[in-house]
């Protein structure tokens, strides 16, 4: 693969990774491709490797903004391996541990500089855009997306169904249909498909 071709392939669409207490757990190969490393390289190591320094101390705040909200998209500063910066999307979904604890589910990162450039009141409409074209595609119902969320932010269906006032039953028959119209195969694979287009 020539230097163009894989500098394409980097930034060609989302890279997927999880953390725990900001180290990397497990990075996919277009996030790392994206950064300039294998996903190897990048296991173990800390965030900052990949966050530019004035976005650091943002990123801190944005964590607890997301911590608190269950998800959160923004804009950051990150770099590559060979020191060169870029723009980034990046989209945050916060799940809780079995002791009710915050932790990272699932997070996506797009390089911004791939894109033609655009006005900022464009990017900010994009995440709705996105989310409408996934609603129409998926064709979820408002009760679903809303239930969506809930899974995506490491609920249980009997704490869903205390959340909306409904039967576990009910909300069971919610996250099957879900599954079953976002093709997904488990509710891991359907948070991430949401994440990647903007669902929750």
């Amino acid at each position: 693969m020539s230097n163009a071709e894989e500098s394409v392939e980097r930034r060609r669409g989302l890279g997927l990774f999880s953390m725990d207490d900001g180290t990397f757990i497990c990075v996919d190969p277009t996030f790392a491709r994206m950064h300039g490393y294998d996903p190897e390289e990048l296991t173990g190591e800390h965030l900052d490797v990949v966050i530019a320094p004035e976005s650091r101390v943002e990123r801190s705040a944005r964590g607890k903004d997301a911590k608190q909200n269950g998800h959160l998209t923004f804009e950051s500063m990150h770099l590559r391996k060979d020191g060169s910066r870029f723009e980034a999307l990046v989209s945050v979904v916060i799940a809780k541990d079995g002791s009710g604890a915050p932790r990272c589910s699932a997070l996506a990162v797009e390089d911004l500089s791939a894109r033609a450039p655009a006005p900022a009141q464009v990017r900010e409409q994009r995440p709705a855009y996105d989310a409408s074209l996934a609603r129409q595609k998926y064709r979820l119902t408002e009760r679903e997306i809303e239930v969506l969320r809930l899974v995506a932010s490491g609920k249980t269906d009997k704490d869903i169904a205390k959340t909306l006032g409904r039967s576990p039953y009910t909300v069971h028959n919610h996250v099957r249909h879900i599954l079953l119209k976002m093709g997904a195969s488990s509710r891991t694979d359907a948070t991430v498909r949401a994440l990647r287009e903007g669902l929750v």
